[in-house]
């Protein structure tokens, strides 16, 4: 994919303008087609996903699954709480570590604490502890009309409101403080100017992130604060003044270190680079800067595919940001289909890990086959062999039923057969096991193997 499509195609996917069509065939077709789901109905799923083995103890300390958008406008507290209060034991049971939304922006609140929005900042906080989860939120966004560009909420807070955003920041800390927060997200994408920083400026952006980090420390909390959701940073050819990477790198020479635990971006691709990763990387290595580098917002996109990829895609993006690029927490975009800007997604929006019913999807058996290859791992060593593509990993913390893992597929067209030795065990993109002493046609669908013994890899990488 070239640069510069992904980055036409991330403009129009900031109005995210939900569009009402319930009977959509080419959503319909996707879904039993591409999606998979005329093979794996959302029962098959469920009764696969209770029935799997546990490959892992909880642990909080490892390479951060996340999910997005389980949010307005995707559903409605009183109607539906009992269909997300399913989404969020499922996500849990799988081995999901944290949920990201909107719900605790200032935009969404407002001034006042009894609106429904509030409400569904509650909800989604009592789901979250219910079942041990964390939660990430945006927050800052100014009401329509308190900001610089008073007619949009997608703008910094103008100076004449700025007593009213310390109060909303002083409030919802307070307010968080009993829950397991993690991140705060100060706004979205702000390299985006001309879409999500409007008529504002670096030296707001790092101004705000100075004044929540002041009322962080003085409320003695423990939310970390990620800056900039960066995504036009990953060319040098979007960089008007303001904007894309001189955005980053100004905010940075005004100081921004001083205030953040983190440094996120959306979107990047793989197997290969488009420029975002190495951009942060180099720009924060001059500076020698050590804080993480996490991804808060990241749809299926690889190098070839943007619309109708597989679902079992998840399991290479998630290899890839941990093993390749060292991100240490990603959160998957969205949770659900939608039927969003429809000059992106003409039949809407299918990457969900739920359908628009919010109905498990096979997406989320690739989720779960994702965490138990990698949960609590560290890499050994990565590579391709023979159109083979593996990362071979161990358990770092003790944490998992198996030392070892091997994550491997075929890059090519054509499958090859490997053997599942005799000390081994295998596990399917749809959660099927390979016992011991098999034969496996390997596809270009990942496969993950475990033993216990590092040596019995030999047969698969010599």
């Amino acid at each position: 994919m070239k640069i510069k499509n992904l980055l036409a195609i991330l403009s129009l996917l900031y109005c995210h303008l939900a569009i009402s069509s319930d009977d959509n065939i080419g959503y319909k077709k996707t879904l039993m087609g591409e999606e998979y789901v005329s093979l794996f109905p959302p029962s098959k799923i469920k009764r696969k996903l209770l029935t799997k083995e546990v490959f892992f103890k909880e642990n909080k300390n490892t390479y951060q699954f996340g999910v997005t958008s389980i949010d307005d406008p995707f559903f409605d507290v009183d109607d539906d709480s009992g269909k997300i209060d399913t989404v969020y034991s499922l996500l849990s049971l799988i081995g999901v570590d944290s949920v990201k939304s909107s719900a605790a922006d200032w935009s969404k609140l407002g001034d006042d604490k009894n609106h429904k929005n509030f409400n569904m900042l509650k909800f989604q906080l009592d789901e979250a502890r219910k079942y041990n989860l964390s939660s990430s939120f945006i927050i800052g966004y100014p009401p329509v009309g308190m900001g610089v560009y008073s007619k949009s909420i997608r703008t910094a807070v103008s100076n004449k409101f700025m007593v009213n955003y310390e109060d909303y920041l002083r409030f919802i800390v307070k307010f968080l403080k009993p829950y397991d927060v993690k991140y705060f997200e100060v706004g979205n994408e702000v390299d985006a100017g001309s879409h999500w920083w409007i008529h504002s400026t670096p030296i707001m952006y790092v101004n705000e992130v100075k004044q929540l980090k002041k009322i962080l420390i003085d409320s003695s909390s423990n939310i970390k604060i990620a800056a900039f959701s960066a995504t036009y940073a990953r060319s040098s050819s979007n960089n008007s003044p303001h904007q894309g990477r001189n955005f980053v790198q100004e905010s940075l020479d005004l100081g921004i270190n001083s205030y953040v635990d983190a440094y996120s971006l959306h979107h990047f691709t793989f197997p290969n680079d488009d420029g975002l990763i190495g951009f942060f990387k180099q720009e924060l290595g001059k500076r020698n800067i050590e804080k993480p580098l996490i991804d808060t917002e990241q749809m299926d996109v690889t190098d070839n595919h943007m619309y109708f990829s597989k679902p079992y895609q998840i399991i290479k993006l998630y290899a890839y940001g941990f093993f390749k690029y060292n991100l240490k927490h990603i959160d998957y975009f969205m949770a659900r289909d939608a039927f969003i800007e429809p000059r992106v997604y003409p039949v809407g929006f299918t990457q969900g890990l739920f359908d628009m019913s919010w109905n498990p999807k096979p997406r989320l058996l690739a989720l779960a086959m994702s965490i138990d290859a990698m949960k609590g791992r560290s890499l050994i060593k990565s590579g391709e062999i023979d159109g083979v593509v593996y990362f071979l990993l161990r358990d770092k913390f003790g944490i998992s039923k198996y030392k070892y893992s091997l994550l491997l597929w075929r890059d090519g067209v054509t499958n090859k057969k490997i053997d599942i030795g005799q000390n081994q065990t295998a596990e399917t993109w749809t959660l099927d096991e390979i016992k011991s002493n098999s034969k496996y046609f390997l596809t270009e669908a990942p496969l993950v193997i475990f033993s216990n013994d590092i040596n019995s890899f030999s047969q698969q990488i010599p």
